[in-house]
């Protein structure tokens, strides 16, 4: 009888779920799922301090090939576990997310309100000529407000989110429902080598981010240039009401990850229906 990667992790996620009950952060919850399914990988713990220590192209390409196996292997744990979309609805959303947005392969977790979030975030990059994922996966089984995004060689770029992005999240820039998935989808538009995300940036541009409550910590305390990246671009996206410091922070930050987006003219806001039914 042959063993499924879903059968093969049942007992991990019983263990996982058992555990996860009585923790309450987030990024614990992520870091247990790893630790569970023995995902030997935590980016904080093994990628940070190898750069630091080893900064050579040797050591950037033994990054990039160990998060490649770890990607493929996590990301099709994720995608056996989402359920089958059988929903009307659900279905509508996923063949419009594969013919009118080409994206390849789109696992809902068959959830129709994940369905239509996952809509509107493709609506909001193909209206700015932004590539989208070629892998969607929503998994209820994922930690809820973490996001993954993915570049990986045997099924290109994926982002895996928990299949409920309704309600407050922690840390949020934005407020809004789409912002996770906004925000993973961008990630796969970075380029550049890791060493990028914990440069630290000329003192101009520190500054700067000290002034902005969405780029301060990231970039002078965390050390995620990554992170302030992508969150100045998922508040212009969704809200367009940066400073002129912020936009300056943006356009450097564009450079240094070798992202073209071009966001120029003020959106309106963007509206939600709750009447998201095609049947």
């Amino acid at each position: 009888m042959k063993v499924t990667l879903a059968d093969k992790y049942i007992r991990p996620l019983k263990l996982y779920g058992q555990r996860a009950i009585n923790t309450t952060d987030d990024w614990e919850k992520e870091k247990l799922a790893r630790k569970c399914f023995n995902l030997k990988l935590c980016t904080t713990e093994s990628i940070s301090p190898t750069l630091k220590k080893f900064r050579t192209l040797d050591a950037q390409q033994y990054i990039r090939d160990y998060l490649d196996s770890f990607f493929n292997i996590y990301a099709e744990v994720f995608q056996n576990l989402s359920i089958k979309d059988t929903d009307k609805t659900v279905l509508y959303a996923k063949r419009e997310l594969q013919n009118d947005y080409g994206v390849k392969k789109v696992f809902l977790d068959n959830n129709p309100m994940f369905a239509r979030r996952c809509l509107e975030t493709a609506e909001l990059l193909s209206n700015h000529n932004i590539s989208l994922p070629e892998r969607i996966i929503g998994c209820h089984y994922y930690p809820k407000y973490c996001g993954l995004s993915m570049k990986n060689t045997k099924d290109g770029s994926t982002i895996l989110l928990h299949s409920d992005l309704e309600g407050w999240r922690p840390n949020s820039i934005t407020n809004s429902p789409i912002e996770l998935p906004l925000h993973e989808s961008l990630h796969l538009l970075q380029n550049g080598f890791f060493l990028s995300n914990i440069k630290t940036l000329p003192k101009e541009y520190r500054m700067i981010a000290k002034k902005s409550k969405f780029a301060d910590s990231t970039i002078n305390y965390w050390h995620c240039n990554h992170e302030a990246h992508i969150d100045l671009l998922v508040r212009k996206l969704i809200i367009n009401d940066l400073t002129e410091d912020e936009e300056k922070l943006l356009k450097y930050l564009n450079e240094l990850f070798f992202t073209k987006i071009n966001i120029s003219r003020k959106e309106e806001a963007i509206e939600y229906f709750d009447d998201f039914l095609p049947f």
